[in-house]
């Protein structure tokens, strides 16, 4: 795993005791501290160097998308395997009412726009804040931020914007339930490093759904896939807010239809395969043992 980010350089220790080593990649680091600005370039070339050679050493490296797997091959890792990430199986698409969050935050008759889960500088802060001022303009409709992270006090502070804390996963689908449309947002520069984890949740919840984020992008991939799915620039705010007062003028039903999306099981199948295949190059030489194509 990539949490936490150095788990990774274990990786010649375990293999000197004849472990298998499989690194499932959530994220790229130091790429993303570097690529947000967050980490001067030159003094993360000798940890990127390290975490690199300690992928290239892994039997296999499991990517979560097909843009990070592409990267991945340019660091010189041999065939990285992708297996999307999932929604949380406690999500389940439910109809906009009765929704006990609704009524408890009193907004049982708003439209919600909602952004659900961390807010950090991956997640383009500055757009999900200037977005949030503007549907405090429109007559009807509110912004809902639910979670933490970084990005969630100035954010929570402006007037007009609710912010709620995170919530217990067995409240995670009514919660996502509660929304008429969700916010999911990437900055353009983490494009390959990072797929934005409430993707599949938010599409599962059945709701209508805005991607600010990289066009070509797996995120972008997901929810284009989804009738009531819209990719927008991060910077066109006007237009997010022209689809709201659309969707507020003649909303669909909800739940809407979710997608074909990827699945707990698929991912476990995946493994499932993955670690049989290494297994059977157990009984191969060490000159045959070569990890190809799945």
């Amino acid at each position: 795993m990539t949490d936490p980010p150095l788990l990774p350089l274990i990786t010649k220790r375990l293999q000197r005791q004849h472990t298998r080593v499989v690194h499932w990649v959530q994220d790229l680091y130091p790429d993303v501290a570097v690529s947000l600005g967050a980490v001067p370039a030159p003094l993360a070339v000798p940890l990127e160097v390290a975490l690199q050679r300690a992928r290239q050493r892994a039997d296999a490296v499991v990517a979560i998308g097909t843009d990070m797997a592409h990267r991945l091959g340019r660091q010189g890792v041999r065939d990285p395997m992708v297996v999307p990430n999932w929604a949380p199986p406690v999500v389940r698409p439910e109809p906009r009412r009765p929704n006990a969050l609704r009524t408890h935050w009193g907004l049982e008759n708003e439209y919600i726009v909602m952004y659900s889960g961390r807010l950090g500088r991956a997640h383009d802060e500055e757009h999900v804040y200037d977005l949030g001022c503007e549907v405090d303009e429109i007559d009807g409709a509110r912004f809902v931020l639910v979670g933490g992270g970084p990005g969630t006090a100035r954010t929570a502070e402006r007037r007009g914007i609710m912010w709620v804390p995170a919530m217990d996963r067995s409240k995670l689908s009514e919660s996502l339930a509660a929304a008429d449309l969700h916010v999911v947002t990437q900055d353009v520069r983490t494009r390959g490093l990072l797929v934005p984890s409430k993707t599949y949740g938010v599409l599962v919840s059945g709701r209508p759904v805005a991607f600010l984020g990289p066009e070509s992008s797996d995120a972008a991939d997901a929810i284009r896939g989804s009738h009531w799915g819209r990719v927008v620039d991060p910077g066109d705010i006007r237009g997010v807010l022209s689809w709201i007062r659309s969707l507020m003028a003649d909303p669909p039903e909800l739940p809407v239809k979710v997608p074909s999306l990827p699945s707990v099981s698929d991912a476990a199948d995946a493994f499932e395969a993955l670690l049989r295949r290494l297994a059977r190059l157990d009984h191969l030489t060490g000159e045959e043992r070569s990890i190809g194509p799945a």
